[in-house]
């Protein structure tokens, strides 16, 4: 699967990162901390900051003790948790293979895997069982701010949901299912 965007939830004000596989056939939304969420921020626009930040410093790490990153699995969905782990791989001096496993936070897992190139996968069952949740609201759609093109020097101004887009409703996983990589823009945090 590939990161396609990043929203906010229009009732809880809490990020999401969307996962899609790359036939666009199934997507997956789960639900972050704003620190992670600027993580993987950061790392899908290519913005380089002066200092590293945890994840930036933990790729370093890994890297200079050559341990690599094969890949991350979103593997288990409960009580509407999502659970990870980040598989590394290490050669030791006699050049055999040691592989093992880390449990990780999806959020932090994706972090990585944007770091260091590795995969992201995600169960069948945990797609499937996101399917199930209802994740449909009743509460009355919010204003979300959207960074849209501009002329200015910033390159991008913040408008109002409406201005260009249209507000979020509700996230029903059927709805991500079937929607392009760039369906939610980019939204400002």
């Amino acid at each position: 699967m590939r990161v396609t965007s990043l929203t906010v939830d229009p009732f809880t004000n809490t990020p999401i990162v969307i996962l899609q596989d790359r036939e666009g056939r199934d997507a997956l939304p789960i639900w972050i901390g704003l620190v992670e969420a600027t993580a993987i921020t950061t790392e899908l626009e290519k913005i380089r900051l002066d200092r590293p930040m945890t994840h930036d410093l933990l790729a370093t790490i890994l890297g200079r003790c050559q341990v690599s990153v094969t890949r991350v699995q979103v593997r288990e969905l409960r009580d509407n948790t999502f659970y990870a782990a980040i598989e590394l791989e290490q050669f030791d001096a006699s050049g055999t293979v040691r592989t093992f496993e880390v449990d990780a936070r999806p959020s932090d897992a994706i972090a990585v895997a944007l770091r260091t190139g590795a995969r992201i996968q995600v169960a069948r069952q945990v797609i499937d069982k996101a399917r199930e949740l209802d994740l449909r609201f009743d509460a009355e759609p919010v204003n979300l701010r959207r960074v849209v093109p501009s002329s200015s020097d910033s390159g991008e101004r913040v408008g109002e949901a409406g201005d260009d887009c249209d507000p979020l409703h509700a996230l029903p996983p059927d709805l991500l299912a079937g929607l392009a990589a760039g369906a939610f823009g980019k939204w400002k945090m």
